[in-house]
């Protein structure tokens, strides 16, 4: 089994935790970026990946399970220096995330 670490303060976030119904009615409670996309000058664009929950994202990672996932694209601000903590940053202010944690 492989063990993804838990942000601790001051470290990079590596997930955010909150139960999010999705629209097929599975609720998910493990959300990451899979990738964020500049478009220069205009936005940016952070796909969310989200999971039943992080064991779903460790078997995934160990390659022992192909879990229920996701994907949302969330259109951003442009900002020249996005990095995945800001990211996470701009994501907890949106309604769909507010009181996720750092995990």
């Amino acid at each position: 089994m492989v063990r993804l670490p838990s942000a601790k303060k001051g470290e990079d976030i590596m997930a955010l935790q909150k139960t999010i119904r999705q629209d097929d009615g599975v609720a998910t409670s493990y959300h990451r970026i899979l990738f964020i996309q500049q478009t220069v000058n205009h936005h940016n664009s952070v796909v969310v990946m989200s999971y039943v929950d992080r064991q779903s994202r460790e078997d995934e990672a160990a390659g022992t399970a192909l879990p229920y996932r996701q994907c949302k694209t969330f259109e951003m601000p442009y900002d020249e220096s996005m990095t995945p903590s800001k990211a996470y940053d701009v994501l907890k202010e949106l309604p769909e995330f507010e009181g996720a944690e750092d995990v």
